[in-house]
């Protein structure tokens, strides 16, 4: 649980989260592409 995680990885395991987020949804990533690029 987050009680484990050390505050300087924190941000590492929620990069990490996201990433996998973003593999699991690719339309999200495409959504975030699409907006970047319009």
């Amino acid at each position: 649980g987050a009680a484990y995680i050390s505050p300087s990885h924190k941000d590492i395991y929620a990069f990490l989260l996201l990433i996998l987020v973003l593999m699991i949804r690719p339309s999200g990533l495409f959504g975030i592409e699409a907006k970047v690029k319009a």
